[in-house]
């Protein structure tokens, strides 16, 4: 897997200067790549996926640009209005801290410098919220390997996640030239064939 690749896909962003919105998705590879390039013993990453994998993660940043100055919401300026909308149209509500376990919350504590990090001068504006990830029967709601979409949305803001990740998957073969394509394509774009 291309850490980057992944990094990429877990991360949407929209808006126009001088106001613009970026949300990053947390999946469970995520704290496997984090862990790995943090040099985290794979003891700590395998607590950290169990313990994280009954949440779903966004790093929401809202900010606008005024006077050159990057001006960032705050959690009490964006969770009222923030859901997370699964293909079946199911509503989530970001959780309050007393529904999030308490090692949870000392895991994302410590994370907090490794994000902030990933996120560049955006990482003093990042505000976290967890989500119920367990359907009914205790499953993860969604996995990036598997087909399905959900969408966070927050006042007029909307961004679509669709599954599965190119960069979870092998690649595909054009049948045609054998060109390599991105693992969740389903057909050639130049000639229009079943790829495999």
């Amino acid at each position: 897997m291309n850490s980057n690749d992944f990094i990429m896909e877990c991360m949407k962003n929209g808006g126009e200067i001088p106001h613009k919105e970026v949300v990053l998705w947390f999946p469970s590879d995520f704290w496997r790549i984090i862990g790995g390039q943090m040099k985290i013993p794979p003891e700590t990453v395998t607590t950290l996926v169990t313990e994280m994998d009954k949440y779903m993660m966004f790093c929401v940043i809202d900010y606008s640009l005024v006077n050159q100055q990057l001006v960032f919401r705050t959690e009490e300026e964006i969770r009222p209005s923030l859901k997370l909308i699964d293909s079946a149209k199911v509503i989530y509500m970001p959780l309050a801290d007393k529904d999030i376990s308490p090692l949870a919350l000392q895991m994302i504590t410590q994370m907090q410098p490794a994000i902030a990090k990933i996120l560049g001068q955006f990482g003093d504006g990042m505000r976290i919220f967890l989500f119920d990830g367990r359907n009914a029967s205790g499953n993860p709601s969604f996995d990036e390997k598997k087909p399905n979409r959900f969408i966070i949305t927050w006042d007029q803001v909307s961004f679509t996640w669709r599954l599965p990740f190119a960069s979870v998957l092998p690649l595909k073969f054009c049948p045609v030239d054998n060109e390599p394509m991105k693992g969740n394509w389903m057909y050639c774009p130049f000639h229009g064939v079943a790829l495999h």
